[in-house]
Formats: structure tokens, C-alpha cells, sequence
């Protein structure tokens, strides 16, 4: 089973490719989800999109020079011969602290890349650089690559309690979004016009 694990500033996901539907595992600082996606449910859109986090960045940026600020001045009205640390001192280090933590994460995560695997009836979100563009492309891929091999074993055959005209409507579906080839549907197409000669479609009860 192929797992693609994946974590940004405080969000993380995990993608595991199971053999009839990829499980999803997301947890961010408010919520965790977990939930399944057949193959059949994706369609074969690739879209990306560059989020900016400049605002997360400046807010902490900010906080981090207005705590150390006031660490600063704290520092200069304490009685250095009494040697004692206000609250205050220590509450300041520790904020300080946390939004330094902050800024260096918003700043790694600064421009994030998000693609989307749309087009079907259920939408597939994963981060486009992490681990890193290349992996996640190699992922991605592979996902449609197993959607394509589920669309085309399940539709890609003759079944004698359909039509001719419903064959051919999901034949030509099939072509059309390149889940078979032109060759491919051609050979499928003749294989039906002779097994509807030989009445072996389209008319069992």
C-alpha cells in the first residue's frame, strides 16, 4: 500500500492508495478528519493553486517585535540589584518565544502549492510541494493511473442486459476522457456490432 504523508506549518494530511478506494487522514490545530474516496469518484482535472500566508506572517512578525519591545523595557525598569524577574519578564519571553516559532514557520510556509484532483463526483486536496513537487506528482499520477485501470475494468466490456445505444454511449464516454484509446474503443465498437447481429445483447430479462 503506497502512503504519501504530508505536513504544513500546523496542518497535516496522509494519503494511503488501497485497492478500491484511497484513504484520507487530515488534522489541522481544530479538527481531524478521516474518510474514504473510491477511484471511480475522482475525475482526471489537475488544478493548482499558490496560496500566499504574507498576513499569518506579518501578524506574527508584529507580535514578536511588540513582546520583544516590551521585554526590552521591562528589562530596563527592573532593580538589577534586587535581581528579581517579574511576571511580566517571564510572560514576554514565553510569548516571544511562541511567535518566534510562529514567524519561522509562517515564513518557511510562507507560498504553498495546493492541487486538486477534480472532476468527478468527490474533489482530492493535497499540498503540491511536500514532500517534495516531484513525489507528489508521482502520487497524484499514480492515483489516475489506478482510476483509469478501475473505469475501464468495470466499463470497458460488453454486458448483455444493456442496449446497444447505452454500450455505445459509455464506450464513447470512456474515449472521450481518455480512459481507453481510440484503437481500444474501435475493437469495442466492432465487438459489439457482431455480437448485436448474433442477438446476444440486449435481450436478456
Amino acid at each position: 500500500m503506497e502512503v504519501l504523508k504530508q505536513k504544513k506549518f500546523l496542518e497535516s494530511k496522509e494519503f494511503h492508495l488501497n485497492d478500491e478506494h484511497i484513504t484520507v487522514h487530515t488534522k489541522s490545530t481544530n479538527e481531524k478528519w478521516l474518510f474514504n474516496v473510491k477511484y471511480e469518484e475522482l475525475g482526471d482535472n489537475i488544478s493548482r493553486k499558490f496560496n500566499k500566508h504574507t498576513t499569518l506572517f506579518v501578524i506574527n512578525l508584529l507580535g514578536l517585535v511588540g513582546f520583544t519591545a516590551l521585554l526590552v523595557l521591562l528589562l530596563i525598569y527592573t532593580n538589577p540589584k534586587t535581581r528579581e524577574y517579574p511576571i511580566g519578564i517571564l510572560s514576554s519571553l514565553a510569548i516571544i518565544l511562541f511567535f518566534g516559532y510562529q514567524s519561522f514557520a509562517a515564513l518557511k510556509n510562507l507560498k504553498t502549492e495546493i492541487v486538486y484532483i477534480t472532476g468527478g463526483s468527490k474533489t482530492l486536496e493535497l499540498f503540491g510541494d511536500y514532500p517534495t513537487k516531484k513525489e507528489v506528482d508521482s502520487f497524484v499520477e499514480k492515483i489516475l493511473t489506478i482510476r483509469k485501470e478501475k473505469l475501464k475494468a468495470r466499463h470497458a466490456k460488453i454486458d448483455p442486459y444493456q442496449s446497444y445505444e447505452e454500450h455505445r454511449m459509455t464506450f464513447s464516454w470512456l474515449k472521450d476522457t481518455k480512459v481507453i484509446s481510440a484503437e481500444e474503443f474501435e475493437a469495442l465498437m466492432k465487438k459489439l456490432t457482431r455480437q448485436e447481429g448474433d442477438n446476444k445483447i440486449g435481450f436478456r430479462k
